[in-house]
């Protein structure tokens, strides 16, 4: 069964990401670069129009000591947020994450494109615990994630939505890896119906 990996780190331990912008493999949205008040909307993220990125379900407001910034001065806040690539046959991303500040826990669940179904499917399913924490999913087989979504029974902020991994490029894995991907898919499918634990690792840093 395909190795899941998510990390979760106490606030005060991480240090400061960059600003939204591309390091190497790996793009981060900080919604600094967007209008108090946006809701939905689109981010190229390496600006060659075809890493595009949809977020909705939120909006982006000026952070405060409740919905603090884990760098810049806004978040984005909301109940149930949502991202999804615009060509989920050609891109996906090997990780995701995100600075979350939850005063409740938030239900997170991922999909990841199926070729042999020709469709998404969901992929992995988890929680992450009420308070300011650090969350990252990878999964082992580069190239899976294509849809994300957050929910919470009350509102809570992310800062520093982050795609990607250093040295992994996004995209879909090479023709000898379908197979495999597919195998790995229905696999974790099987779990998922039987809603086995999630493992994790507490990690310093995203």
């Amino acid at each position: 069964m395909r190795n899941w990996i998510w990390g979760l780190a106490a606030a005060g331990a991480l240090a400061t990401a960059a600003p939204a912008s591309a390091m190497d493999d790996v793009f981060v949205e900080n919604f600094d670069t967007l209008a108090p008040g946006t809701t939905g909307f689109v981010v190229d993220a390496f600006g060659d129009g075809i890493f595009l990125i949809h977020i909705s379900g939120g909006e982006v407001i000026v952070a405060t000591p409740s919905d603090p910034a884990k760098s810049g001065t806004q978040v984005y806040r909301g109940t149930a947020i949502e991202f999804h690539v615009e060509d989920p046959y050609n891109i996906s991303w090997p990780a995701v994450g995100a600075f979350f500040t939850n005063s409740a826990d938030v239900a997170v669940t991922l999909w990841g494109y199926d070729y042999g179904a020709s469709r998404e499917v969901e992929i992995f399913w988890g929680m992450i615990p009420a308070g300011g924490t650090n969350a990252y999913f990878s999964a082992d087989n580069p190239a899976i994630f294509t849809r994300g979504l957050f929910v919470s029974q009350v509102p809570f902020s992310i800062d520093d939505f982050t795609f990607g991994l250093e040295g992994v490029l996004p995209g879909i894995p090479e023709p000898a890896s379908w197979a495999l991907m597919i195998a790995g898919m229905a696999l974790a499918g099987a779990g998922l119906r039987r809603r086995r634990p999630v493992a994790f690792r507490v990690s310093a840093a995203m």
